[in-house]
């Protein structure tokens, strides 16, 4: 829903400010769907296949965290929030903790650098929005406003002692239970003068060096 208010919103504005919508058709709608989909059930394959699992704090931290970031996903919408879930495993000790930071860093990495993949390769110039910026002298300036999420439905692997007594959507499988879990990609944010999606291709190297470096670290521990 909030995908298709930001669509209907920008085109709205562009109707009313310069008569007519630049990219009428609403293409970040059909987006948000088809490639978070496909980029969720890559990532939950490799999950699931390599047997993957992660804590219950971390699951609850990752939605958690989720719905933080969609509150705040008007003004401004990165993934590097999803590194925070690391904070789950605080205070934790023993193999099967470090196990599930392990393969904690792993999911996080994954998406690191799908969002690399979709920062390198976005067509953000299809739905960046030109806004004009008055200042307190009123003098006005040109920037660039660009809102493409990416809804990413995960199927991940935890352990069945872990949710056997709370109300989750899981499905288990001999000692594996299998719990959906909904997470968001993607970008929203507004550059001074310079091209949005111009903006949010330079930051690929930085998601692709950091999430290689944890499904590294994730291997290795």
């Amino acid at each position: 829903g909030l995908t298709i208010w930001f669509a209907v919103n920008r085109t709205d504005r562009e109707r009313r400010r310069y008569l007519r919508a630049i990219h009428p058709k609403h293409p970040e709608i059909g987006r948000f769907f088809w490639i978070g989909l496909v980029v969720g059930a890559l990532v939950s394959l490799v999950m699931v296949i390599g047997r993957l699992q992660i804590s219950l704090a971390a699951l609850l931290a990752l939605s958690g965290l989720t719905l933080v970031a969609l509150l705040f996903s008007k003004w401004r919408f990165s993934p590097w929030w999803l590194g925070l879930a690391s904070l789950a495993a605080v205070g934790q000790s023993g193999l099967l903790a470090e196990q599930h930071a392990a393969n904690l860093a792993i999911l996080v990495g994954l998406l690191w650098l799908t969002q690399a993949g979709l920062a390198r390769f976005n067509r953000g110039d299809e739905i960046e929005s030109p806004v004009i910026q008055q200042d307190r002298r009123q003098r006005q300036s040109a920037a660039f406003e660009l809102r493409q999420l990416f809804w990413v439905p995960l199927i991940l692997p935890v352990a069945v002692e872990n949710v056997s007594n709370l109300p989750l959507l899981a499905v288990t499988v001999q000692s594996l239970t299998f719990v959906g879990l909904p997470l968001l990609l993607g970008a929203t944010f507004m550059t001074p003068r310079d091209r949005a999606q111009t903006a949010w291709r330079r930051s690929w190297p930085w998601y692709g060096g950091a999430g290689g470096v944890l499904i590294v670290y994730g291997i290795v521990a």
